[in-house]
């Protein structure tokens, strides 16, 4: 087993004020109701929904809202018919999730067991983390036997071997591999968010009032949402499907899983659901016990949509759970009087929910993000007396761990982004050092990805993200398996591996730890996923990749959030020890030296004046004069820069007063001054910006960025040093890059617009307008048109613009997501392609046709343009993202299978984007540079020292 090194508790408060049985109070039913216990769960047969629907069915448990009150008098008869019905909402109100202390004891079927695909199946040859012993648990050797969707047996050969009775096993040999439990995105909109994005699929938010604990986030659930089979390739085998949170209560959510059933329909998706029909006509539709779930939100959001404020939107749900408190008593009342009532059972379909939650029957999400929410929500968690399970975005959640723990019930977990924060207000002082913060205090951390917000496929990269921040292995793995199993009170079935849990499991073709592992085959309820899976042998990638590090944990917290993010050290003169290789400019890209030698000490790389004056064997009379810093093995690689987001251009996404505004749609405005105004970034810059700043500290030297379009076009791009003061401060490297446009199906023009007015143009009339003129150095080739477009129809007929108008033109394509349908035309037209996202999704009708890489396909889009000779870039869509331009780029070289080596991964985000977007100024002495500790082509790799572009020193962090 691997060893793991954990730190030191950071001591940050007390527990608060906690239910201390954990349960609901009892409720007062009289001596005329029969006390009918829930069964446990342990060993239930596969239609044990159903059963525990006929048990509820035989108490009279029938759902709220199925009756119809009666108006006007009653007769006796009629009141006892009346009161009969009350008495079986008594009995249903009862009913409480069932216990399963012994849920997995003797069993050997799961509830959704499908016998149409239930072949056994047995993993052999494994190396097993097990999520078991507070996921330190790790088997070598291991086999894993699956049937009837469960897990039946995992342990030795041996072992397991004596388990397996039955014949037509299915053997899969999975070499030493690593296997974990199924990932769980306990934060997802898959299917009411659906891809592509489309009027007639979007079920995510309902804004017809501002507090909805009526409605189901089930009710919308597209089964034909083309990420579903993205997101299960990516290893998830899970998702709470959540509704947005545009209001203060959005609705109910459902735990699902994506496999295809062989009902195919939303509910045959459910995992434990808190209705089940049971067939027998009218009031059908009964309780099982199990736990619901519900959306809370507080903050920008239902503030920005009701324009109203935090105070309204707590004020809103005080009222309401006031009005259910006060109807759980009439209820209480009214079972308690039993027989001898007359009225009906007090009932509201529009409270019921409400009522369930101070009941103890329902799992409340919160989505909540400052300090002020979650104070607010200890004050209404403790006056209504329920508690919240889970917080959600929670980007200042480790700043208030003391708060946290005065929530009724205990704390709630974190459910959070890894590192993406800043695009608003309430994210601005989000830390990648939360998780470890929030762990180390005993707040348990799942990570989500808030799907399509980030692409649930890769889930995962967020756990790596957790460990490179400091989370040792265990904590990080459990972020997406254990802890929110755990969080979703269902980890008596999922979120390990053992007898009797769920068959939910993922083989990986690499640890799972390590940058860029991808599923060879996903298992949910026992049932393969992928049919013939693209695999790649990573034999080097097994082990556990090295140990992040928390060094900057204190620091956030002592600044609450917005820590000094400048180096405290400027050098002009380096020596860099122990250097294994370097990955510089030259006239053909980026270049590999691997430096020789068996002594790391005798790897120099010697700085003068920022600038590097010798690579190798660098003897030196004065040394003294220098500042010595040891890479311990690792490398110096050219600086990398980042393109696709407004970043040099915006501070906070959502707040208009941080950015430079949007510029005038030249194509479409009828303003005839403006219709002739070209919008240059320069004139715009902005500097001192908190992503950039980051971006400069993890190795982004040069950035690129257009201004922000309102249409159609997009002006005049500009090239910044993303750790210049102002434009002063060398901040401008180049003030004229290239042109942008945007052609997509939301255009304010249709699309053969645009190319009519493109051709116009390019065409060249008479140069009567500063538009006009910069078309004729488009058309000439001085300087490059980059077009954002995506489907593949729409860069057809672009290329034929070209060849037909213009062919001497430099045309790049940004986005790009169906090229690959065309690639080979598109590198025959000497067109370049900057992929953004890097990693596809279908977000859009004009993206649907992805090439999503490993598993489903043996390439990724931007190695199989590559491959067919196109020159690309990468890019990004959010100014967040500026700061993992490395790992991107590092994801594309672990999964290119060969195609890339580092260099030319490298090129990615350097060499190939500056040229794309025409970035033609400055010398090669100029050139910035950046110094690891650690491979830069891994996860984990520190950046020792930075020199920006012309800069005469050297920022060392």
């Amino acid at each position: 087993m691997s060893t793991v090194y954990k730190r030191g508790p950071i001591h940050l408060g007390q527990a608060g004020e906690q239910d201390p049985t954990g349960k609901a109070e009892s409720l007062p039913i009289p001596n005329t109701t029969k006390d009918h216990p829930p069964k446990s769960r342990a060993g239930l047969l596969p239609n044990a929904a159903k059963c525990l629907a006929l048990a509820a069915l035989a108490l009279y448990t029938v759902t709220y809202g199925f009756h119809l009150p009666q108006l006007g008098g009653h007769s006796k008869s009629e009141v006892s018919e009346v009161v009969k019905r009350g008495l079986a909402k008594c009995e249903a109100i009862k009913l409480m999730p069932p216990d399963t202390t012994h849920f997995r004891v003797n069993r050997t079927v799961s509830d959704r067991f499908e016998p149409y695909n239930a072949k056994p199946v047995l993993l052999k040859n494994a190396t097993v983390w097990t999520g078991g012993n507070d996921g330190e648990e790790i088997l070598f050797g291991a086999s894993i036997y699956l049937k009837g969707g469960v897990v039946v047996s995992v342990g030795t050969a041996k072992d397991v071997q004596r388990e397996i009775l039955d014949q037509g096993v299915k053997e899969v040999d999975v070499e030493g591999r690593w296997i974990t439990p199924g990932i769980i995105d306990m934060h997802s909109h898959a299917g009411v968010d659906a891809s592509p994005s489309l009027q007639g699929s979007d079920d995510t938010n309902s804004v017809a009032g501002d507090v909805n604990p009526y409605l189901m986030s089930i009710n919308g659930l597209n089964t034909h949402d083309l990420a579903a089979p993205l997101i299960i390739s990516g290893g998830i085998t899970t998702n709470l499907i959540l509704p947005g949170s545009a209001t203060s209560m959005g609705g109910q959510a459902f735990v699902i899983k994506l496999r295809k059933t062989e009902i195919d329909s939303p509910a045959a998706l459910q995992v434990e659901p808190p209705f089940v029909y049971d067939g027998t006509g009218n009031q059908s539709f009964v309780r099982t016990g199990y736990k619901r779930f519900v959306k809370t939100a507080f903050g920008e959001n239902p503030s920005r949509v009701f324009s109203q404020t935090r105070l309204d939107s707590l004020w809103h749900l005080r009222k309401n759970l006031e009005e259910a408190s006060q109807l759980k008593q009439a209820q209480d009342d009214w079972c308690a009087k039993g027989s001898d009532n007359t009225a009906e059972f007090p009932d509201d379909l529009s409270k019921e929910l409400l009522v369930d939650i101070l009941r103890g029957r329902v799992n409340v999400n919160s989505h909540s993000y400052e300090t002020v929410d979650y104070n607010n929500l200890a004050q209404l968690t403790n006056q209504f007396r329920f508690h919240i399970s889970t917080i959600h975005h929670a980007h200042e959640a480790y700043l208030t761990i003391p708060r946290l723990k005065q929530f009724f019930g205990g704390p709630p977990a974190a459910a959070i982004f890894a590192t993406n924060a800043r695009y608003k207000l309430e994210s601005f002082r989000g830390s990648e050092y939360a998780p470890y913060i929030l762990t180390e205090n005993g707040i348990m951390t799942t990570c989500v990805s808030d799907h399509p917000v980030l692409n649930s496929q890769y889930l995962l990269f967020e756990a790596q993200q957790t460990y490179m921040y400091g989370l040792n292995m265990s904590s990080a793995l459990k972020t997406v398996t254990v802890n929110p199993a755990k969080a979703l009170g269902l980890d008596h079935r999922m979120g390990r591996i053992g007898q009797g849990f769920d068959a939910d499991i993922v083989v990986w073709d690499s640890m799972p730890l390590q940058l860029g592992a991808r599923p060879v085959q996903v298992y949910i309820d026992g049932i393969a996923q992928l049919d013939d899976p693209h695999t790649l042998s990573k034999s080097q990638l097994q082990d556990v990749p090295p140990a992040g590090s928390a060094n900057g944990w204190k620091q956030a917290l002592e600044t609450r959030g917005d820590p000094p993010l400048r180096s405290d050290k400027n050098v002009r003169n380096v020596i860099f020890t122990g250097v294994s290789s370097t990955y510089l400019q030259s006239d053909d890209g980026i270049k590999e030296v691997t430096l020789a030698g068996s002594d790391l000490q005798q790897k120099r790389v010697i700085v003068i004046e920022g600038q590097i004056d010798c690579v190798g064997h660098c003897p030196l009379d004065a040394e003294d004069s220098f500042d010595i810093i040891d890479l311990k093995g690792g490398a110096i690689t050219a600086g990398m820069l980042t393109y696709g987001s407004y970043l040099g251009l915006m501070e906070i996404r959502q707040e208009p007063s941080t950015t430079d505004g949007k510029i005038p749609d030249v194509f479409s405005e009828s303003n005839a001054y403006l219709s002739s105004v070209v919008s240059k970034g320069a004139d715009g810059a902005l500097f001192e910006q908190k992503d950039q700043l980051i971006a400069y500290k993890y190795g982004v030297t040069q950035g690129v960025a257009h201004p922000i379009e309102s249409g159609v076009f997009g002006g005049i791009s500009y090239a910044y040093d993303p750790a210049a003061r102002h434009p002063l401060d060398g901040g401008i490297l180049q003030r004229e890059t290239a042109m942008h446009i945007k052609v997509s199906e939301k255009a304010k023009l249709s699309t053969s617009t645009v190319v009519g007015i493109l051709r116009k143009l390019l065409l060249g009339e008479a140069e009567k307008s500063e538009l006009q003129r910069y078309f004729r150095k488009i058309a000439r080739g001085d300087i490059p048109l980059v077009v954002a477009v995506n489907r593949v129809d729409l860069m057809a007929s672009l290329l034929h613009l070209k060849k037909e108008v213009a062919p001497g033109m430099k045309m790049v394509f940004e986005g790009a997501a169906e090229a690959w349908l065309i690639a080979h035309d598109i590198a025959k037209a000497n067109v370049g392609v900057i992929v953004n996202p890097p990693r596809s999704l279908p977000s859009t009708w004009d993206q649907r046709r992805v090439l999503p890489g490993l598993p489903l396909t043996n390439s990724s889009l931007p190695a199989y343009l590559t491959s067919h000779g196109v020159k690309v870039g990468l890019g990004i869509n959010e100014e967040w993202m500026a700061r993992n331009t490395r790992l991107e780029m590092a994801w594309e070289y672990t999964n290119s299978a060969g195609i890339f080596s580092k260099a030319s991964a490298l090129d990615l985000v350097s060499t190939n984007l500056r040229e794309l977007l025409g970035f033609t100024e400055g010398s090669p002495s100029a050139a910035s540079w950046v110094a690891f500790e650690g491979d830069p082509f891994a996860l984990q790799a520190t950046v020792k020292a930075v020199r920006g572009e012309g800069r005469p020193y050297v920022n060392v962090f």
